[in-house]
Formats: C-alpha cells, structure tokens, sequence
C-alpha cells in the first residue's frame, strides 16, 4: 500500500503474521488487486493471507488494504478528513495528483459541506471510492477546547462503481469492501443458498446469453452494493441506521442537436482524461474492431506516449466454433499497424491447477463460478505496470439497451430489461426488482428527463455485472476506463434519441480519424 507524498497519519496497527512463501506472495499481491476492506469498531479479523493486508486507522474507520491499493488520506481537520482509495483523476484541473485531489474534496466539505464535497467528487475520472468523514448530524457542538467528532461517513463511488462498494452493518460496527467475498470474511457471513438456486432458475428461463444476478441480490445474505450515481450515510456509532440514497442526476437532462458542438465536447474531455491516464502507467490498449474501442483510440495523443501498445484476446476454441471469431484480431493489428503502435495477441487460456493465478483467482471469487480464461492471460501475458485502457461503458451513451418503448419504469419492464420478457411477468423477479427499484430511488421522476433504458444498463448492468472484466485486470495490474466519466455521459446523452440510436458522435468521431475505419466494422 502507498500514500501519497506529504500525507500524515497515524502508524499503522502492527501486523506480525507467518512470512509468506513465494507462491503465497503471489497470490496475497494478486487477489483483490487493488481491494479494500473499511471497518468500525476496530480493526477487521481477515482470514488466511489476507492477514497481511495493511491495516491503517483513519479517525473512526481502520483501513485493511491490498499490496498495490493506493491510499490517500487528507490532512487532519477538525471538521472533516477525506480517504481516496484508487486512482482518482481530476480532468477538470488537470491532474492524477491524489494529495491534490483529497485537498480539494475537503476545501468543499469543510467550507461547503457534505453534497458539495459529494458533487465535486462525482466529476472525477479515473476509478476510485471516496470516504468523506465528517461530523456525524446528530453531532452537538463542542465544548470549549473540544473538536467535534467525525462520525459521520459517507462513501462514495466512481462513476461506473467500477470498484464495487459492498457493505453489511450490525448494532455496533459497519463493513464495507471491493467485494461482497471480503465484507462476508471479515463478517463471517456463509454463502447465500438462494444466490444459486435462482442463477439455476435464471439459466433455465435464459438456456443461451449473460446471465446474472438480479437486483440487490449477492452471493451472502445480509451483503449489499451501491448503486452507480448512489451513496451511502453512515453514522460510526449508529450503524444500523444506514441509508443508501441517490445522488445523481444533479440537474435536468437538457437536450443538444448540435452534433459538431457535443462531439467537440465529447472529444475534448475525452482527449485530456486519456493524456492523464498516461501518467499512471505505460498505456496498453484492449483493442477490438468494435467502434467504443475505436473511438477510445481515436483520442489517444499523436505521437503516442512511449510505451504504448496494443492488445487482443484469442479464444483458440472459437476459431473452431467460429471462422469469424479472429476478425476482432485481424482488425485490430491492422489499426495498430496504421498508428504505428506495436499488437499483441492474448491467448484465452486456463490456469494450470496449483499455480500462483489459479488460487489467487479462487481466492478472489471463491463461491462462483467466473471464467478465467481473459484474466489469466492478461496476467501471464501483460506487463504489471501498465495501465490499461478499457472502452466498456461507451454502450451507455449510444443506446445499446434492449427493445425501448415510453411506458414508464416498473417492475415488469425493469425485469425485461434485465434480461428479457421471459421475466417481465414471473412473480420472483417482479418482487425482486419492486425491492431494487425503491433501493435505487429508480423512478422517471428522479431521474429527470434521463432514458431509464440506457441507465438500467449503466446501474444494473455495468453495476452489477460489467465491472468485472475491470476487477479481473486489477488481478495483475490496473485497468482505467475513459468511459467512466460523469461529464463524458452527460454530454453524449445531450444528444436526441434518434441520433444516439444512429451512434452518430461515433461516426462524427471515426470521419475525422481515417486509419481507425474499416470496411467492415466488427459489431
């Protein structure tokens, strides 16, 4: 774990566990890559090598984190302390300065409050969680010489929710982690027995396609997530009174058809954010012949920064299955060679039983089944140091969801939008999305003239399903993803639906960047 420059706090609580051997050193630097625990009341009992993670007291919280996790910790104030964990970028003031970044959550929590510190942290790229601490509202004022105590916390997530927040809390202590897995270790929570049996009904009524969880559902009873664009308000020595609530939108959708003036938008923020991505890392590009990837590329800097390349995966199964299954390879080294940037080729595989990825995987998804074949590969095949660049998430602002109709959200329509009609009607799925629908205050009157098509996919589905590809990159080095950006989404929604729908800001884009069209673009 690393802090960042000119950040004081206190010692961490010292940890004198067994020394690891080379094969557990591995894997205590791969699971959870990236991950962290937060916990009150005391330090969390983590099991087995995780009783290695760093272990840091900040005010009321005790911070457990991984090897490579970057923390970030404000300095003290008497109103306030902010806790960055990951990676944020400021696109705004230019800078992946985390000390800088931390300085200014907290000028606006201290001086503006909490839902100013919230809204300044909600334009940040890069990916990340915020913890604001803060004094908790039932807070009286200090006495003479006294400083308030800040128990209140709220945490916050990046845009995408690219690093989950999972949390359960009890009477006298909260937990909230990267992973559901990790809140149920330091909880002791077991396995839910419903998780299963409903993906077993789910593959039933869905035999072909991505299934997966749906709603607020988990694999550990009593485990929970945030929402993409929700908090949570936690009082440290009133845990059980945790809310989740919404926080975005902040303002009314307001609609653009200028098509020139949202792609020069889109394009200048686009552009600066991947320039500051570049400083985190040497750029390494997952590169298909997909239009969000194209169009990511087409906003890297000319020349490229040095050591920049290019990959793609390869299933050798699907060139059986598939003849067409290698075009995405065929494209995308075609492209690389026009910007002259060097193409890799991955080759999906599984890792041999025993191996050092083989349990820090398990470890990392112990109770389901998750292919391995794409994380393996950037793990054996990839430098450790690079920061690749993720296009998932453009799907949001282009209108990828399903069948749209203007009946407003309900149930039965959230349930079809989840994975078809098939569940639109079956009493299970109806009361489970009525449940998350509250949870996520997802109504059309809260969402203020935004498409709840295209942010079902953006909460429920890049929430709680797209997000692993990113944390399986995390496994070995660090994934960033440009889509993950409050500002990018807001200004390729200002866009009308139909010219959403004809993705005509991809086509303005690619129309001004010749070497990344093709004659034949994979879908």
């Amino acid at each position: 774990m690393r802090l960042r420059p000119g950040r004081r706090r206190p010692e961490p609580t010292p940890a004198a566990p067994e020394p690891l051997s080379e094969h557990d050193a591995g894997v205590l630097d791969g699971a959870f890559g990236h991950g962290y625990l937060v916990h009150t009341g005391g330090p969390a009992a983590l099991p087995g090598i995780l009783a290695h993670w760093q272990v840091t007291q900040v005010g009321p919280v005790w911070l457990h984190t991984a090897p490579r996790t970057v923390v970030t910790v404000s300095r003290a104030h008497d109103r306030g302390r902010v806790v960055a964990l990951g990676h944020p970028i400021d696109t705004d003031s230019g800078t992946t300065d985390a000390a800088s970044v931390v300085d200014g959550l907290l000028r606006s929590l201290v001086d503006a409050g909490v839902d100013a510190a919230v809204r300044r942290a909600a334009y940040l790229s890069g990916r990340w969680t915020v913890l604001l601490l803060h004094p908790a509202s039932r807070t009286t004022a200090p006495g003479r010489g006294r400083q308030p105590r800040l128990g209140g916390l709220t945490v916050v997530p990046d845009t995408l929710a690219s690093q989950p927040v999972y949390y359960a809390v009890g009477r006298r202590d909260a937990t909230l982690a990267s992973s559901d897995t990790l809140v149920a270790a330091a909880r002791d929570i077991s396995p839910s027995t419903r998780a299963p049996e409903l993906m077993a009904e789910i593959k039933e009524l869905r035999p072909q396609g991505v299934v997966y969880l749906p709603g607020e559902t988990t694999l550990y009873d009593g485990v929970r997530q945030v929402v993409p664009n929700c908090l949570l308000r936690l009082d440290v020595d009133r845990p059980g009174q945790a809310r989740h609530e919404r926080f975005w939108p902040f303002e009314p959708r307001v609609e653009d058809s200028d098509l020139p003036r949202v792609t020069s938008d889109f394009s200048e923020r686009l552009r600066a954010q991947i320039a500051l991505m570049a400083h985190l890392g040497p750029l390494a590009w997952s590169l298909t012949g997909g239009l969000d990837s194209r169009v990511t590329l087409a906003h890297l800097a000319d020349p490229a920064p040095p050591g920049t390349f290019t990959f793609t995966y390869f299933n050798p199964r699907d060139g059986v299955r598939s003849p067409g299954a290698a075009e995405d390879v065929f494209v995308a080294n075609l492209l690389s060679s026009r910007l002259g940037l060097p193409h890799r080729v991955l080759r999906w595989r599984k890792a041999p039983e025993g191996s050092v990825f083989a349990d820090l995987h398990r470890m990392t998804y112990p109770v389901s089944y998750a292919s391995q074949g794409a994380a393996h590969a950037m793990w054996a095949d990839l430098p450790h140091d690079i920061v690749q660049v993720q296009s998932n998430g453009g799907e949001i602002g282009t209108v990828h969801m399903r069948v749209r109709n203007t009946r407003p959200i309900t149930p039965a329509k959230a349930a079809s939008l989840w994975l078809g009609p098939a569940f639109s009607e079956h009493p299970t799925y109806l009361e489970i999305f009525a449940s998350y629908l509250e949870y996520a205050q997802f109504t059309d009157e809260r969402l203020l003239g935004y498409d709840h098509h295209d942010l079902m996919y953006w909460e429920h589905r890049m929430g709680r399903w797209g997000h692993r590809k990113f944390l399986d990159g995390d496994l070995s080095h660090r994934i960033m993803v440009p889509f993950n950006d409050r500002r990018v989404l807001e200004t390729m929604h200002r866009l009308p639906e139909a010219q959403r729908v004809a993705k005509a800001l991809y086509t303005a884009v690619l129309d001004a960047a010749p070497a990344l069209q093709v004659d034949d673009p994979t879908p």
